[in-house]
């Protein structure tokens, strides 16, 4: 994720806390080309981008909220992931996504549902009263934002080659983001 200046400011921090967990998420047992799987995250955050444009509001986070969800399960293929797919060079059906996930990229918190009657958990926090500042061209924003992790999937099924990991057993997985990781934030 080179430049960021395509990113509106009042939802860049937020954006790019959603499109991280979902590259986490897309590649988590490592067995996507970690190449296609970064342009598929610089080609969801254009995409979320301007989707989001227009129904992103600060002082009424919840307001559109359903517009700013990406939905997985069986019979939904997220419209955003499908496109970022296609341009990435990657074929929807080999990301080892969740069965069924929700996740909301909303003003000052993401948050994610991995089943359809779970509790969501808090992926990422920011505080409203800080000040956003804009990036460089090609700086790396620091994560200035809360995490839950180590996070625990569960009933997730690891590949076979993953059997005897120590993060894998069976009844589900550990992920550990790789990314702005609190280990005193717990999940919601």
């Amino acid at each position: 994720m080179a430049g960021y200046s395509f990113i509106p400011l009042e939802m860049r921090e937020e954006l790019l806390a959603g499109v991280r967990y979902m590259r986490t998420l897309a590649n988590r047992f490592r067995i996507v080309d970690p190449m296609k799987v970064e342009k598929f995250g610089d080609h969801l955050l254009e995409i979320l981008s301007k989707k989001f444009t227009g129904h992103w509001y600060p002082e009424e986070p919840m307001k559109d909220q359903a517009y700013r969800c990406i939905r997985v399960n069986k019979n939904d293929r997220d419209e955003s992931i499908l496109e970022a797919c296609i341009h990435s060079g990657l074929n929807y059906q080999d990301l080892p996504l969740p069965k069924e996930m929700t996740l909301w990229i909303d003003p000052y918190e993401v948050s994610c549902r991995l089943h359809e009657y779970s509790r969501p958990y808090t992926v990422a926090t920011f505080d409203p009263r800080k000040p956003r500042h804009s990036l460089e061209e090609g700086q790396i924003p620091r994560p200035g934002f809360r995490t839950a992790s180590p996070l625990w999937i569960p009933g997730w099924r690891a590949p076979q080659f993953f059997q005897n990991s120590p993060e894998v057993s069976q009844q589900g997985f550990w992920l550990q983001p790789r990314w702005g990781v609190n280990p005193h934030c717990g999940l919601r």
